[in-house]
């Protein structure tokens, strides 16, 4: 389960509109995953993936869902 908590609303430039985004590392869905393989990963998988300001990444909860 993802929480709320977890999610931030943004725009997804590969959907063209608002999304949420989700921190899959602070949802814990990757516990203890290292940046880089977390990278990898969203790029194999085709999720909509960016690093948000704070440099958290962040995946496009629609391109997950479709995973």
């Amino acid at each position: 389960m993802i929480r709320k908590s977890v999610c931030t609303r943004l725009w997804c430039q590969k959907c063209g509109c608002d999304v949420d985004f989700v921190d899959l590392l602070r949802a814990d869905v990757f516990p203890g995953i290292a940046l880089p393989t977390f990278r990898a990963c969203a790029e194999a998988n085709n999720w909509h993936y960016f690093e948000g300001p704070d440099g958290k990444p962040l995946v496009c909860l629609g391109s997950l869902l479709k995973f």
